[in-house]
């Protein structure tokens, strides 16, 4: 990259030039032979751009005067002028953009969408929504009008996420999708304008297994020797085995959530939801010691204000070594119940109540026989898996 001049003729250092544009090496910019500090940038994914450089206040700055497709050479100089003559008189050009422009940026309309949805989800939902907007969606569009965002900057995004993150790409997907079908809802963009579509999500890794009743064995010898120095933690794994409550509902659960024979779980990944313990479930959750100065069942070490957030580190290095067991995760336990419930001849609707599965269709890959009611499985599974566990056979 060579030193330059600007619009107004002033030399722009290599290193100040190459500091704003940041080009990739697969990126180019032609400038204008006869019209210093304006040309065409051309990227990777084949997007063009008219551009020009000027200096407001002394700082250098470069403004995108739009799409070169679209765009023609005689009104993106006129538009350059137009800058060159509003930086020479010190305001900047690009607030004028933002005061007379109906359409907002992808970072103001992302805060205006989270205000006005937000308020429909669960708290849980929230979370997570926001951790894909933070991480992925306002540093790839943040900065960019609505309507600049096209299918080549979102499918290139796309691509970019893919390549180290699949499955962020995969959950960043339906967020960016519905909140252009929003902006278009909101009269902000035109209809039809979806720059998420021909988007082929990542096909998933399928990475679920269940247990054997030899591992089960082994695990029960494993959390028995456990038990003494990580009692918190081996009630968990009991837990999540004995009822097949996801992990995260099993680790934000408050002491009373649990009445009886019932357990009341207020934000579950398909909403509030109920579920039937069975009597060693039961024993179990009497077993937990109540921390003083904290509702939650299984408070944070760090903050009994807070629930304990993971159990990565027990089960990689505790259990899993200890029981002989390789590549399991957590959510594998609820796998398991599912599965012995289904070799114990439980119907697909007892395990799906169970399970707490939105739709049949989850639940399907588990199931080929049959009973009744959810209180009578849950008895019959967790018994089962107690007794392996426990060493009775």
């Amino acid at each position: 990259m060579k030193p330059m001049t600007d619009i107004a003729g002033q030399i722009v250092p290599e290193a100040e030039l190459a500091h704003l544009l940041g080009e990739e090496p697969s990126e180019r910019v032609e400038w204008h032979p006869r019209m210093p500090g304006f040309g065409r940038r051309i990227r990777a994914s084949g997007a063009e751009t008219w551009i020009a450089l000027a200096r407001v206040h002394g700082e250098l700055r470069k403004f995108s005067l739009g799409n070169a497709r679209i765009v023609t050479i005689r009104q993106a100089r006129a538009k350059a002028r137009e800058y060159l003559y509003r930086a020479g008189i010190g305001d900047d050009p690009r607030r004028e953009i933002a005061r007379t422009r109906a359409i907002p940026l992808f970072r103001e309309f992302a805060e205006t969408y989270w205000q006005r949805e937000g308020r429909r989800w669960k708290p849980s939902t929230l979370r997570t929504q926001t951790i894909y907007r933070d991480r992925y969606l306002l540093p790839a569009f943040g900065d960019r009008f609505l309507d600049e965002i096209d299918r080549v900057r979102t499918h290139a995004a796309f691509a970019e996420w893919s390549r180290t993150r699949p499955g962020a790409a995969n959950r960043c997907l339906p967020i960016l999708r519905h909140m252009f079908r929003t902006a278009t809802d909101w009269g902000l963009l035109p209809e039809g304008h979806d720059p998420t579509f021909g988007i082929v999500p990542n096909r998933p890794r399928t990475r679920g297994r269940h247990l054997t009743e030899d591992e089960l064995e082994r695990m029960g010898r494993a959390l028995k020797v456990l038990a003494r120095r990580y009692p918190v933690q081996v009630q968990i794994v009991q837990l999540i085995l004995l009822t097949g409550c996801r992990p995260s509902e099993i680790l934000s659960l408050r002491h009373d959530d649990m009445r009886g024979r019932i357990l009341r779980i207020a934000d579950s990944k398909t909403g509030p939801r109920t579920v039937e313990l069975s009597a060693v479930a039961q024993a179990v959750f009497a077993s937990v010691e109540q921390r003083p100065g904290s509702h939650w069942l299984f408070p944070s070490p760090r903050n009994p204000r807070r629930h304990r957030a993971t159990l990565h580190s027990f089960r990689d290095n505790q259990l899993l070594p200890q029981a002989g067991i390789a590549h399991l995760r957590r959510h594998d336990l609820r796998h398991t119940f599912a599965s012995y419930a289904a070799m114990n001849g439980e119907n697909a609707p007892a395990v799906m109540k169970m399970l707490g599965h939105a739709s049949i269709r989850a639940t399907d890959r588990y199931m080929h026989l049959s009973s009744d009611n959810a209180l009578h499985a849950a008895e019959l599974v967790s018994s089962h898996l107690f007794g392996l566990i426990n060493g009775d056979g």
